[in-house]
């Protein structure tokens, strides 16, 4: 199988951004499932030529990249079984070649509110459009297949296909490395400390975690670190800074690993999450995590996280509680998100992935 994978998402701005890892990881992971006589092409849009570093360094024959323009699709993807896009704007046509794009989130359709206005009607009628006309669309769980199929209708359902994000588990460990105590001091981390790692924006609801844990008589004497770049709603957020807060900013992906294995908790009471990656790295650095009690993220923690009603400030601070002051419920969300993380693994989310692939191969094309 001649398989195309847009990996322009890993050399995107941004070092914690769970879609270039996503990118990275899917490629190299692929190629541990794929055959010997199968081909990856790796695509990359010709706007981000700068940042041909960040591009994942797969040494294997049967690997080869090149630019991307969208006009020449049809052209570039002649002779290839299938075309997997990783972000639902590229490209426009693929000739013969069916083609399947990873729908990350929903949240400018189910929750408008929580991004920029801008924009907001031109990326509905262009996923609208995709919906109509994809070959296959790729989602993270059962919960978000179903939201997709409610808000576009028209959607094929034999078409949506539910590839779970995974964690490399030799690296997301739970046994300290000799490098760790380094990274949190070069990171400005020298007392006790809660964190959260995802993009400062309002969706990811910083601003109230912020003052629930000012609230939260466990949490006194630690600090909340906050590690991401900036999005919708960040200043929002970052005013609630106070004492208790320390904004990181973007964190290199090497060390994250020692950001996790060293937090008395992570924190994620995002307002909408589809599958935050960083909630599966973390569980499986065995860190009890507090994540928002949204039916995405309630799937895909299975009982691993303590789930909090994001909207209610109170109710993060009493999960915080619970899972900082409880000796026995901290020992059971790590047990089991360490259980959970091992079952997320980016090899099975390769293989799901290859099988789409082969499914829409072999039914070809929808559109004439």
């Amino acid at each position: 199988m001649r398989i195309a994978l847009d990996v322009t998402a890993a050399l995107a701005r941004g070092t914690t951004t769970a879609r270039a890892r996503y990118a990275a990881r899917l490629a190299a992971s692929l190629l541990e499932v794929a055959t010997p006589d199968d081909r990856l092409l790796l695509l990359w849009k010709l706007s981000r030529w700068r940042r041909l570093r960040a591009l994942p360094r797969l040494d294997d024959a049967r690997v080869r990249a090149r630019p991307f323009v969208g006009a020449a699709a049809p052209l570039i993807l002649r002779g290839c079984d299938v075309f997997h896009g990783l972000r639902t704007d590229l490209p426009r046509r693929t000739g013969r070649c069916p083609a399947a794009f990873t729908v990350h989130s929903l949240d400018w359709v189910l929750h408008p509110g929580l991004g920029p206005p801008e924009g907001r009607d031109e990326r509905r009628a262009r996923m609208t459009a995709l919906a109509g006309r994809a070959d296959g669309l790729l989602v993270q769980t059962e919960a978000g297949r179903r939201a997709l199929l409610e808000a576009f209708p028209a959607t094929d359902p034999a078409r949506v296909f539910v590839t779970p994000l995974g964690c490399d588990a030799a690296e997301f460990s739970p046994d300290p490395a000799p490098g760790d105590p380094g990274v949190r001091e070069r990171l400005g981390l020298r007392t006790p400390y809660v964190v959260c790692v995802a993009t400062v924006e309002k969706r990811k609801n910083q601003a109230r975690l912020a003052r629930a844990f000012a609230r939260a008589k466990a949490a006194r004497g630690l600090v909340l670190a906050l590690a991401g770049g900036r999005g919708y709603g960040a200043e929002e957020a970052l005013a609630e800074v106070g004492p208790h807060v320390r904004v990181l900013g973007p964190v290199a992906p090497a060390d994250l690993p020692a950001l996790y294995r060293g937090a008395s908790a992570f924190a994620l009471p995002s307002l909408y999450d589809e599958a935050p990656l960083a909630l599966i790295e973390a569980m499986a650095c065995g860190c009890p995590a507090v994540a928002g009690a949204t039916g995405t993220v309630a799937e895909l923690a299975d009982g691993a996280a303590e789930l909090v009603d994001p909207i209610s400030e109170e109710a993060i601070a009493a999960g915080l509680e619970r899972a900082l002051a409880d000796p026995a419920r901290r020992a059971e969300l790590r047990e089991r998100g360490l259980r959970r993380a091992g079952a997320l693994t980016w090899r099975a989310c390769a293989e799901r992935t290859y099988a789409v692939y082969g499914t829409l191969a072999a039914m070809g094309p929808r559109r004439p």
